[in-house]
């Protein structure tokens, strides 16, 4: 909600970049997913990028996943700081809590 609002207030489109959405059990596929949403962002600005489930991108990579969560992280860090086109880009982490009475 809150990019939407900033989207509103810029009057540019929001983008939701979900990064579970882009994790593929296949050698290489995340990397050419996240190559490709990098791409597909770039032609689409200029837009406000909202950055879902962030936190997967900084969280604990396990052995298992053959160090690609921590090549998409470096490749996400490099895109939004060397990123010459005109998009904004919103990162929130989100948690869900168990509220107890």
């Amino acid at each position: 909600m809150l990019a939407r609002a900033i989207g509103n207030v810029v009057g540019l489109p929001v983008v939701q970049f979900r990064i579970s959405a882009l994790m593929n059990s296949l050698l290489g596929e995340t990397e050419r997913r996240f190559a490709q949403a990098f791409s597909a962002l770039e032609a689409m600005s200029p837009n406000v990028v909202f950055i879902d489930e962030i936190e997967k991108a900084f969280g604990e990579s396990s052995e298992r996943d053959g160090g690609t969560m921590m090549r998409c992280t470096g490749a996400l860090l490099s895109w939004l700081s060397d990123n010459t086109t005109p998009t904004s880009s919103l990162g929130l982490a989100t948690r869900s809590l168990a509220w107890v009475r």
